[in-house]
């Protein structure tokens, strides 16, 4: 999940962005903030395919939960993208 802080800024003349702007991200999974290190599912809905949905996960685990809670809701999508497990990962992914 993502909190948007500050809205990036363009310049009224060029339209080139002049500040990028500020977000904070949540597991949608447990709702823990999360730093940089975080594992990004994008959905694609089925009607409008440059539209996108993302969510944000701490670890495997929320993602697994968050599969299993929402499998109905992820069926409306046309096709997800799934993190790719680090090496380091791969005992978690698979538990």
């Amino acid at each position: 999940m993502r909190q948007e802080l500050r809205k990036p800024e363009r310049c009224p003349t060029c339209e080139m962005i002049t500040y990028r702007g500020e977000s904070r991200y949540y597991c949608d999974g447990c709702g823990k903030e999360l730093d940089v290190d975080m594992l990004e599912l994008t959905a694609f809905p089925k009607e409008r395919a440059t539209d996108t949905v993302e969510f944000h996960f701490c670890n495997w685990q929320c993602l697994r939960y968050f599969w299993k809670q929402k499998t109905d809701y992820l069926k409306c999508f046309d096709f997800l993208i799934l993190p790719s497990p680090r090496s380091d990962d791969i005992e978690e992914v698979f538990e």
